[in-house]
This record gives C-alpha cells, structure tokens and sequence, in this order.
C-alpha cells in the first residue's frame, strides 16, 4: 500500500510509525506544518514508488531516513522552507524515476545525494534561493529525460554535473542570478540534447562549450539563447563564437550536394562565390578528415557511417548542409 501523510496541521512527530519497514507504493509527506523532522521512519528501507516531501515549512533535516536503501520511483523534494541539506539519503544510490529539488528556500547544497549514481528520469534543480553548488550529483553519468537547472540564485557554476555524459530530452539552464559558467557540460554527448535553452542568467558569458557548439552546428536543431551577457547572448552569438558563423548573418542559400546518402564522392553545387573554405564535422562537432577530389568534390570514403555536417564559409557567410555517409 501507500503511506500519504497530508495536510495535517498540528503533527509534530511520527513516532508511531517507528516499526514500518517497507511500502510498497508511494510515500508522500505534504503539507504538514509543524512538522521540524522525520523521526518515526528510522527503520524505513523499503520504498517501491516515489518519495515525494512537500510543502512542510518546519522541517529541517531528512536524517530519520537514513536506513532507507531503496527508493523504486522518483524523488521529490519541493518548498520545504527549512531544509539546509539532504542528509539522510545517503544509502540510495539508484532512483527509478526522477529527480526534483525545487522551492528549498534554505537548501544550501544537495549533500545526501552524494551516492545517487542512477536516475530513472528526469532531473530538475529549480527555484532553490540559497543553493551555491551541485556537487553531490557528480557519480551521476546519465539522465533519461530532460535536464533542467532554473532559478538558483546563488549557483555559481555546474560544478557536480561534470561527469555527466548524456541526457534524453531537453537542457534548459535559466535564471540563476550570478551563474557564470557551465563548463561542466563539456562531457555531454550533443546527439542527446533535443532543444537547447540557456536564457536569462545575466553573468553567462561563455556558453561555447564543445557539446554546446556541436549541438548548434546541426542547422535544424532547436536551439533558444537570449538574455544572458554579452558572449552568450544569442545563439548567433555562440555560433560566432564557435566559428560556425560569421559576424553576418548565414545566408538562406542552400548548397546541392549529391549523392546524398554518399558511400564517399560528394559533389557540391551552389558554391558561394570567394569561398574560403571547406569543412566536415561528425555528430559531436568534431572536424572529420576529407579528401578533396577536385574543387567541387569531396570524398568521405574514410569515415564511419553516420551523420556529417558539411561547413562552407565565404568571406560573409557561412552554409550548412547535412550529409549522410552510408
């Protein structure tokens, strides 16, 4: 069964709970207002779904669940004013399902978390006014879902998340005040971002990361960048900064390129005019070696299958096309 302890006024303690063990389903804990700890739930172990801690204004600490080892769903931690950290949780070390941490108004880092190496969802840090760092989520190395970092106004840096390799949806990172780098990104796999939104954090200025500068080097891939400082400011701006565009804006002329599948021979018509050069990057935006066959010809013969991104830059333009080596 579940355990749901809602919207309960006065309670102040759980103590008569002390000998459960194991649920099966859910446990939620919402809304208790007067409720400053969990002790009551120290021989917890078991969770089969999720855990979900909400809305309780008095509780400081997570230390009663220190015994839990399982949790089979998502974890949900929101608006408890109170919560400096997370302390009690460090025997999980998988999630089945998300991860939130959202409204902790005095959560100052996320320690507790520090043996999470697997989620089974989506991760959301978000709305957390006195977080100033990640650092707990470094075992992390996938998220199977989106990944969003939002509203923290003291997060410096993404330090905690540098070892994080993919994702599976969305990146957003917005609003959080005095963040100024994101770095720790370089380690994500860019075919694994679906839409790409950085905006509105107003000490960002370096956004050209090399998973960010492959993922933006793909023409069609949705991407939103604005109001951050000067550097990060637009995507155009990032592309610039990457070298994948000019000051002037791409021009909409699309080259021809045929075959297209190729098994090696591209031609290409539709050349600019002073065009400087000539360049192939692979899905992570690395450049890929090509044989120049003749002035309109290229040759993938030596590379893998997959998907390429041809680079034509002029004097004021640079053009993409996509190619696919079969």
């Amino acid at each position: 069964g579940r355990l749901n302890l809602y919207d309960n006024a006065d309670l102040v303690s759980l103590e008569g709970l002390q000998n459960l063990k194991t649920v099966q389903e859910e446990v939620r804990i919402q809304a208790n207002y007067s409720l400053p700890n969990l002790s009551g739930l120290d021989s917890l172990q078991f969770i089969g779904g999720d855990l979900g801690i909400h809305f309780n204004p008095a509780l400081t600490g997570l230390g009663a669940l220190s015994g839990l080892q399982w949790i089979g769903g998502g974890l949900f931690i929101e608006g408890n004013g109170s919560l400096h950290d997370l302390s009690g949780l460090q025997g999980i070390d998988t999630l089945g399902g998300p991860l939130w941490v959202s409204g902790n108004d005095a959560l100052i880092d996320l320690a507790g978390l520090d043996d999470l190496h697997s989620i089974g969802g989506n991760l959301t840090i978000a709305h957390n006014d006195l977080l100033t760092n990640l650092d707990a989520l470094s075992n992390l190395t996938q998220v199977p879902g989106f990944l969003r970092v939002y509203n923290n106004d003291f997060l410096p840096d993404l330090r905690g998340l540098e070892n994080l390799t993919s994702i599976d949806g969305y990146l957003e990172i917005g609003r959080n005040d005095v963040l100024a780098n994101i770095d720790e990104l370089s380690s994500l796999d860019p075919i694994t971002i679906t839409d790409l939104r950085i905006t509105e954090n107003p000490q960002l200025s370096v956004c050209e990361q090399p998973p960010i500068c492959a993922y933006l080097a793909v023409p069609d891939n949705p991407a939103t960048i604005e109001d951050n400082a000067p550097g990060c400011s637009s995507a155009e701006e990032v592309e610039a900064v990457c070298g994948l565009v000019s000051t002037v804006e791409t021009a909409a002329l699309r080259l021809k390129l045929y075959p297209n599948p190729t098994s090696g021979p591209v031609r290409l018509e539709g050349l600019p005019e002073h065009m400087l050069s000539i360049q192939v990057v692979d899905q992570y935006g690395r450049r890929a070696p090509i044989s120049p066959l003749s002035e309109r010809t290229i040759d993938l013969s030596g590379l893998p299958s997959g998907i390429y991104t041809l680079i034509v830059r002029s004097e004021t333009n640079t053009y993409f096309e996509r190619i696919h080596k079969s």
